[in-house]
């Protein structure tokens, strides 16, 4: 965070002062440039990524930053307070800002972040809003607060220390305090405040109490922090050192380079101390005393430094956004030249580089100075080097193949060599586009070439103990023996089409071939004995550079180095997670424990040692729960309409060092877990079913770690027309209209009965009378007793069938109102009706229960006619008397036939059931009985309409050994 320059007067000593910095400045550079005009010196910083308005920043000016407790970062800049998830940047805002900028972050005990304008006014967070606090009046000039113990804001007020209770928002102490700097600093007890006319620090705590800390006269501070007891001030004005206080002395000074103008210190995760000058940025390790040194970002005003709880630092700027460092251990030489090709000089700690613009360089590794040894001129790629150790020259091929000898630069010819690895002291093998062969440096630039096909060759190395030579071609990967006799390498009978070859030294040596689709080959006596690839552990399955380095294998992939240790088996993985650039990584190479890679972003630098798997656990945090886009509390398990059906799940993932790169699953219930979109934080779940829910969320980074499940829970309810009761309420009104519509037709029959009568005879007039109340009567028992049949099965919860069957009685019903007025239907019409009514049955008896209706030779069921309703009543008696108590299969047989006088319809029914003995003794038991009222009335109906023959017996029993069957003879 930037503070003003408070100690001086006016303008005219503040352009005086910039003045003699530039002159200064001025005379510095101009000295550097003549001194290193032939060794110019390399820069080297740490790695970082930037995150600026390009890559999503809503600015790029930056007064502070900090973590919170949950994992978030705040950002406090020149367009107002944001948080960051590593994903989204959310503003918080408030009307009475005083402008938009905002500064100095802290949170307080319950996890408000609160922070200031230049104003002096003072805000906090409270939901998704910020908020003004009314009781800290500013005083027109920004002084630095500070919470206390996580409740106290120590806030400066007019020549006086304010200490506001958070909990109880309000002031409860005024603190005298002369002279204060805008800069101040705490501890578990203190908030301290630098008085540049007393020379002293003052000490003001929450309870009232203060104390009072001298500086020596020859210190003097502006900036100031506390750790452990030991207080470490700089001035802002000419600082050459950071003095160390420790029991009213000064214990230690850290110096500085030149006279510097502060920004800022700041103490970062309570280990370093971050002094933030116009001449770099320095990191102490104020457990060791130790300081690093970061010249080359004093293009960058840097405000403050943190380190958040994955190890990542962040700084924050004016002007350049935030640079974000995963590890200060992984370091960059000239981020503004293209490297492409590297070549290590061991013994003398150098390493020779090539770039994209026909440049080569020998870098001292010690110095870190570098020395040019061409310069083509041309914008073509360095894409083969050689050093010989021996005599110390050089082989390169860009436009041209080239030698380096000396000072002299010597053009061998126009080939494209793209491999040369050393033969012995006096030749090297070369692998170029349309040939491999050899060159020897006192040939008088000419290569012995050799071939073995119209191919391009990619790599080349070589035994020296069996002098045999492997060649990556784009036809495939062979060797030569030494009577360059050649042997194609398969593996499973196909191609290996190698980019790049390595190999391990030995008496039987193992070649490396990386391939640009299927990984890594290990080769031993022509033999793949091992196969690397992405299912192994790689990042990718392209692999194009690879070198072999102490018993270990390094390559690049497109977006990764890595390295395989052959004794553990261990694969370790570098990419911009741990610090790498985005630009394409060109070369690797290794001195001692350092690893070495050409991007077109700068020479990146790390340990071999270095730690490539984060051990932070990545984190998820559940922001909203919206259903149909209404917010409900995430905390609670709620029970929702049927309608209340799009569900939305918002969230925070925190994996800063992933870049991004992590994996959102979910799951829903037990079914698989689903992987979300890259970069989405919401689970969009529309037009979900009536069931009970529960949600599980989860993330996993770019190491495979896992965090924890986030898991909601929910229930979607049934729509009201599928439940049990409305059912119940759509077949009770149903039964009442059938009964109201059937009570009415049954008062117009007898109406119309009455009528007829005044004109028949009286015989006439009783049988057509008897018969029609003979029919009302059957068809009302038939009617509630199909009623409850359907009653029953919605009883047993089967709404299907239920339904079904209601539909059926729903045909039965309007058939039984069609023909309830004839006095005959075809005989096909009457089955039509007892079918209905049987499969309505049937549901009482379920698997159990079939029937048949069969008709004779001599019938013809459309011509001729039965009067309606005869025959059901004795399907019911025998499904009601024979088949209901009997276990096991029930059946029942329907027959329709003329006799032999064809005047009469002879109808069989027959039933396998208990038999009328034991229904009669059933019947006997019961409290209830039951009336044959139906058969009787049947029985009626044939004599009425046999006429001349009322004596005759129309219906006939026959008891079987298994059921019974009745004869119904029906005259026509």
């Amino acid at each position: 965070m930037i503070i003003g320059l408070y100690i001086l007067k006016s303008h005219k000593q503040i352009h005086s002062i910039f003045k003699c910095t530039n002159h200064l400045i001025a005379v510095i550079s101009l000295f550097l440039v003549f001194s290193l005009s032939n060794h110019p010196l390399f820069g080297q910083d740490f790695s970082y990524r930037l995150l600026d308005k390009a890559h999503g920043m809503p600015t790029n000016t930056v007064y502070d930053l900090m973590q919170d407790k949950r994992g978030f970062i705040w950002l406090g800049t020149d367009k107002g307070l944001y948080r960051y998830d590593g994903s989204e940047f959310k503003l918080f805002s408030s009307k009475k800002q005083d402008g938009k900028s905002l500064s100095n972050l802290m949170e307080d005990g319950n996890g408000k972040i609160w922070c200031q304008n230049f104003s002096g006014q003072f805000f906090y967070t409270e939901a998704d809003s910020l908020q003004f606090c009314q009781q800290l009046a500013p005083i027109g000039s920004f002084f630095q607060g500070r919470i206390l113990q996580g409740r106290y804001l120590m806030s400066m007020g007019n020549r006086s220390v304010r200490v506001f209770d958070i909990k109880l928002k309000k002031i409860t102490r005024n603190l005298f305090q002369e002279y204060p700097t805008p800069h101040a600093s705490i501890d578990d007890e203190y908030c301290y405040r630098f008085s540049g006319i007393l020379n002293k620090i003052t000490g003001t705590s929450a309870n009232g109490k203060q104390i009072e800390i001298s500086l020596p006269k020859e210190a003097t501070a502006f900036y100031h922090t506390i750790n452990n007891g030991k207080i470490y001030f700089v001035p802002k004005l000419n600082a050459t050192h950071v003095y160390t206080l420790e029991n009213g002395k000064i214990t230690n000074k850290i110096p500085l380079v030149g006279a510097s103008l502060v920004q800022n210190i700041s103490l970062i995760d309570q280990q370093y101390l971050g002094i933030y000058t116009s001449s770099g940025f320095y990191l102490v390790d104020t457990q060791s005393q130790t300081k690093r040194y970061f010249p080359n970002i004093t293009d960058k005003n840097i405000t403050a430094v943190i380190k958040d709880n994955e190890g990542n630092f962040w700084i924050s700027t004016i002007n350049s956004g935030i640079l974000f460092v995963p590890s200060l251990s992984m370091k960059v030489i000239e981020p503004q030249l293209s490297f492409s090709k590297l070549k290590a000089i061991d013994k003398k700690n150098k390493i020779l580089f090539g770039t994209t613009k026909n440049e080569i360089y020998q870098l001292n590794l010690n110095t870190l100075t570098k020395q040019n040894l061409h310069n083509g001129h041309t914008n073509d790629e360095v894409v083969s080097l050689h050093y010989d150790n021996l005599q110390q020259r050089i082989l390169f091929s860009s436009d041209k193949f080239y030698q380096i000898n000396g000072p002299k630069v010597s053009t061998i010819g126009k080939y494209a060599i793209k491999d040369i690895k050393p033969i012995d002291k006096n030749r090297v093998l070369v692998a170029a586009t349309g040939f491999a062969g050899t060159y020897d440096w006192n040939s008088q630039n000419k290569i012995e070439q050799f071939s073995i096909g119209q191919v391009r060759f990619r790599s080349v190395v070589i035994d020296s103990s069996s002098k045999s030579i492997f060649l990556a071609t784009s036809d495939g990967l062979w060797k030569l023996d030494s009577a360059k006799r050649k042997t194609e390498i398969k593996v499973q009978n196909e191609r290996i089409s190698a980019l790049d070859l390595a190999i391990r030294p030995a008496t039987n040596p193992t070649i490396f071939a990386a391939t640009s689709t299927k990984g890594i080959y290990f080769i031993e006596n022509s033999r793949v004995i091992k196969h690397l690839t992405k299912q192994s552990g790689l990042e990718d399955d392209g692999v194009y550079k690879i070198t072999f380095h102490n018993n270990q294998l390094w390559w690049l992939t497109e977006k990764a180095v890595q390295s395989y240790n052959l004794q553990t088996n261990q694969i370790q993985t570098f990419t911009k997670a741990d610090g790498l650039p985005e630009a394409d990584l060109k070369d690797i190479a290794l001195i001692n424990d350092t690893v070495y890679v050409a991007t077109l972003a700068g020479l990146v630098s790390f340990p071999t040692t270095q730690a490539s798997r984060s051990t932070f656990i990545p984190k998820m945090i559940l922001h909203t729960f919206e259903v149909n886009k209404v917010p409900l509390p995430l905390n609670q398990q709620h029970t929702l309409a049927y309608n209340q059906n799009n569900i939305d799940i918002r969230f925070s993932v925190l994996s800063y060092r992933s870049a991004g790169e992590v994996k959102v699953y979910y799951q829903i219930n037990d079914k698989a877990w689903e992987l979300l979109a890259p970069n989405a934080r919401s689970l969009n779940l529309p037009e979900l079913s009536p069931d009970n829910y529960q949600i599980r969320l989860k993330v996993v980074d770019a190491d495979g770690l896992e965090s924890k499940v986030q898991t909601l829970n929910f229930k979607v309810k049934q729509p009201f027309w599928t439940t049990i009761w409305f059912w119940a309420i759509i077949l009770g009104s149903i039964a009442f209209i059938v009964y109201a519509i059937n009570r009415q037709n049954l008062k117009r029959l007898k109406r119309e009965a009455a009528l007829k009568a005044e004109k028949l005879t009286l015989e006439k007039d009783l049988q057509v009378h008897l018969l029609t109340a003979i029919k009302s009567q059957m068809n009302q028992h038939f009617m509630y007793n199909t009623l409850n049949a359907i009653q029953e099965q919605f009883l047993y919860g089967n709404k299907t069938i239920a339904s079904e069957q209601l539909s059926n009685f729903t045909q039965l019903t309007r058939q039984i109102l069609d023909v309830s007025s004839k006095r005959t239907i075809s005989i096909a019409a009457e089955i039509d009706i007892l079918t209905k009514y049987l499969d309505l049955e049937k549901m009482r008896f379920s698997e159990e229960f079939s029937y048949t209706i069969s008709l004779g030779d001599n019938i013809d069921e459309d011509y001729h006619q039965i009067p309606p309703f005869l025959i059901q009543p004795f399907a019911e008696n025998a499904i009601r008397h024979g088949l209901l108590h009997k276990q096991g299969e029930k059946t029942l047989e329907i027959h329709f036939d003329l006799d032999t006088s064809e005047e009469n319809i002879i109808c069989i029914v027959k039933d396998n059931g208990i038999g009328r003995a034991k229904a009669n003794e059933i019947n006997a038991k019961r409290l209830k009985k039951f009336d044959s009222f139906s058969t009787s009335a049947s029985k009626e109906r044939l004599k009425l309409l046999s006429g001349d023959s009322p004596n005759k017996n129309f219906i006939e029993y026959q008891d079987l050994p298994e059921g019974t069957e009745v004869k119904i003879t029906i005259p026509i």
